[in-house]
């Protein structure tokens, strides 16, 4: 409690970044119960390496997702939160606090110009990070998965901001919304990492039915 009030803006980053991190190693827990090969085919004999390989997690990746969430995520929510209360204090003042028009408006702000900077950053970050290989690959990812990505983030926000809007002070919504977005976290980090996932598609659902 004393940490929080000398130094609550550091402890909410490391919050932020470490909901982030933790969220990578739950989706490669899920997806894959061990890693013999690591980095683009290539075994790595570092001791660390090896280790978190036999342990399901990719050490690169996981470096590539803690950058993306302590520099990226975590500086980025931190300013949004209290820009958004000030814009809608503002611009906005005809509607009264956490009514459901209030709510609307923050939650149909934030998924026109937030969430597709945090997609962009679950790409971008991590492939500058992980390697010329991820690099390499970057356009083409960018342009089969984005979009879809983007769209189950603003599903995902749509549901879970208003909780966040209504009920969570503007301090601690930054932190709320990252504990919240934990589960999100592990779900961008798989569909922008996992090799040879595919988007359902109009045909392949006429297919299954």
């Amino acid at each position: 409690h004393s940490m929080l009030k000398r130094f609550p803006k550091m402890l909410e980053w490391i919050i932020l970044g470490g909901v982030v991190t933790a969220g990578d190693v739950v989706s490669q827990k899920l997806s894959s119960p061990s890693i013999d090969v690591l980095n683009g085919g290539v075994k790595n004999h570092n001791a660390i390496s090896s280790w978190c390989g036999e342990l399901g997690i990719d050490i690169f990746r996981t470096l590539g997702v803690a950058v993306t969430g302590f520099f990226y995520i975590a500086p980025l929510t931190m300013a949004w939160f209290p820009f958004l209360h000030r814009f809608m204090a503002r611009h906005m003042s005809h509607l009264t606090e956490g009514s459901l028009a209030y709510v609307a408006m923050k939650v149909a702000i934030e998924n026109t110009f937030l969430a597709m900077p945090v997609c962009l950053g679950f790409f971008v970050v991590p492939a500058m990070v992980e390697g010329s290989e991820q690099r390499k690959a970057l356009p083409s990812r960018l342009s089969r998965d984005l979009m879809p990505t983007f769209y189950t983030d603003v599903a995902f926000w749509t549901l879970a901001s208003p909780i966040n809007y209504k009920y969570i002070s503007v301090r601690y919504q930054p932190v709320f919304s990252c504990i919240l977005g934990g589960v999100e976290a592990s779900g961008l980090s798989y569909l922008t990492h996992v090799d040879g996932f595919q988007w359902p598609t109009f045909d392949t659902m006429k297919t299954i039915e």
